[in-house]
């Protein structure tokens, strides 16, 4: 596309120094057919005809020259529409959307863990935890005991904290249940999410803002499925970083 567009501005900047050659040339021949030099120049008797000869050309070359500004758009409307197909086409059968409440966030996050179809969930809980009521501790606590219960894979990578270090004690005895210590001083900010997997392998993102415990929670809920690539390849350099931590006899 670079490529194109500098050869676009050169024939443009080609363009206008013909434009203004010829449009000097036809200006002289006209001022010399009016003053009428003697003898000068040496086609004086044909002036008329070479100046109609020039205003031709001219005339063609500007038609020549927009009809390629024509076809180039027409090419770079063909290319967007052909973008714009690829983008839909992409977002066939994906949803989208943002929570804006922490405790709403809350709230479909234990529904996705708790839902039938759920086969595997692949958590990052890296930003500082959310101040919430006890009741919605519980029931978070509540939906990953049931996923569990379920046989749900659940790999957990966690910055440790009072509720994260007290949640992993409760279920680390749980087969299906990994939990990975990362550690991190809090200078950097992070987000956390979710990843939730069903039984025809497709797969949920539910990614949480803030990156201060006090702010509002965000959340953003996608299955595209190159967002959805993208935080399961994170993940898995997020589990590669951290340390697994066992089951105490």
């Amino acid at each position: 596309m670079a490529h194109s567009s500098k050869h676009s501005d050169g024939e443009g900047i080609g363009g206008i120094i013909v434009t203004y050659v010829v449009s000097g040339i036809l200006g002289v021949l006209t001022v010399v057919d009016i003053v009428g030099l003697p003898n000068w120049p040496p086609f004086s008797d044909n002036i008329q005809q070479i100046t109609l000869a020039f205003l031709i050309g001219l005339t063609i070359f500007l038609a020549t020259d927009r009809w390629k500004e024509i076809k180039g758009r027409k090419v770079i409307r063909d290319d967007i529409k052909s973008s714009k197909v690829e983008i839909i086409d992409s977002l066939a059968g994906v949803h989208t959307r943002v929570i804006e409440k922490s405790e709403d966030g809350f709230d479909y996050l234990c529904q996705r863990y708790t839902a039938e179809t759920t086969t595997r969930i692949e958590q990052a809980a890296i930003a500082p935890s959310t101040l919430l009521e006890e009741k919605t501790k519980n029931r978070y606590r509540k939906a990953i005991r049931k996923a569990l219960d379920r046989k749900v894979e659940y790999t957990y990578v966690y910055v440790t904290d009072n509720d994260r270090g007290s949640r992993v004690n409760s279920f680390i005895q749980d087969k299906n249940y990994h939990p990975m210590e990362l550690v991190n001083d809090g200078s950097i900010p992070l987000v956390s999410f979710s990843i939730v997997y069903e039984e025809d392998d497709s797969a949920e993102v539910i990614a949480r803002y803030p990156y201060d415990p006090h702010e509002q929670g965000i959340w953003l809920v996608t299955t595209h499925p190159q967002v959805v690539n993208f935080f399961v390849a994170y993940h898995k350099k997020l589990a590669e970083a951290a340390r697994p931590l066992a089951p105490s006899n």
